[in-house]
């Protein structure tokens, strides 16, 4: 069953890894697209090594330069310009801007299992540390709000907090994961009012279904998304009407020992509820497919690899 806000006229491009190991922006239908001044990504889970900063303005790209240092390298989202390179320590991620400065990030560097429950504030740019935040450890995942603050949720306990620069945790309330399913990942819209998230089911050995739900950013008013399973990495269009989510059936062990074979994205509305039915190639009454542009040329190109819908 499907219900909800037929997909419209989308908003924006997205970024992707083509098949080049090149980052291009495309349209969302495949026909227009550009490469952009970023080669070589690896050819590994854009998680791994992009990571969109600044309401999806910015992004950042990590490249190992020794066994214990990173070369981050920060660049604006819709030119690909480079702003400027840090190394930073190997397992390192950072957040932000933070606390209203464009300067200021969170960084926290994952050693082993954990991060040792601190986070560092710095001015990036420039190399400095201004201070240290606690954290709860590797099991908190941490985003910025529109005004500054940073906001968590722990994966383990779904609680969630905000933080000024003071560093005091304050509660704002708790995610609560359907019977029999745990936190995944999860990422705020644009304005800091709402949550995709990605809720995991185990049912076998090697099955494992994912979908999305949608809630305010205290947790309250859940409501869900899909119903299909192996939906992942939620994206929110830049006008925050859509969520775009990876189908994934290359990685993925399905029922009777089956091993399907594609991969791609569907932007689908945000108000939209248990939707199902979508498959590769095939129309859809709510969802859309998206298409992207191999190598900055026109084509219908599924893309697994999106990593940002920038405007």
């Amino acid at each position: 069953m499907s219900t909800g806000v037929h997909a419209g006229d989308a908003q924006g491009h997205v970024l992707f890894r083509d098949f080049y190991g090149t980052l291009t922006r495309s349209s969302l239908d495949g026909l227009s697209g550009t490469e952009l001044p970023v080669r070589d990504l690896p050819n590994a889970p854009l998680g791994n090594y992009f990571q969109s900063l600044d309401g999806d303005r910015k992004f950042a790209i990590y490249r190992p330069k020794s066994k214990d240092l990173t070369t981050l390298s920060v660049h604006e989202a819709g030119s690909a310009k480079l702003l400027f390179t840090q190394d930073v320590p190997a397992g390192t991620f950072i957040v932000g801007p933070v606390f209203g400065d464009p300067e200021q990030y969170l960084l926290r560097t994952v050693v082993g299992a954990s991060d040792g429950r601190q986070a560092f504030v710095v001015r990036l740019r420039e190399g400095r540390m201004l201070g240290v935040l606690s954290t709860q450890g590797v099991d908190d995942d941490i985003a910025v709000l529109p005004d500054g603050r940073l906001y968590r949720i722990n994966d383990k306990s779904g609680d969630i907090s905000t933080a000024g620069p003071d560093g005091v945790w304050q509660p704002l309330g708790r995610l609560q994961p359907p019977a029999g399913m745990r936190i995944g990942v999860w990422r705020l819209n644009h304005r800091g009012d709402r949550l995709a998230v990605i809720y995991i089911r185990s049912e076998q050995r090697s099955v494992i279904w994912t979908d999305a739900w949608v809630a305010a950013i205290d947790g309250s008013a859940q409501q869900r998304l899909t119903v299909q399973g192996l939906f992942n990495y939620p994206l929110w269009s830049p006008d925050d009407r859509e969520i775009s989510l990876r189908m994934d059936t290359l990685s993925s062990r399905v029922p009777q020992g089956r091993v399907s074979g594609d991969c791609g994205n569907w932007r689908i509305p945000a108000d939209a509820r248990d939707v199902d039915g979508l498959g590769f190639g095939h129309p859809h009454p709510i969802a859309r497919e998206i298409f992207v542009s191999e190598g900055g040329k026109p084509s219908k190109t599924r893309a697994c690899k999106l990593a940002a819908w920038v405007r």
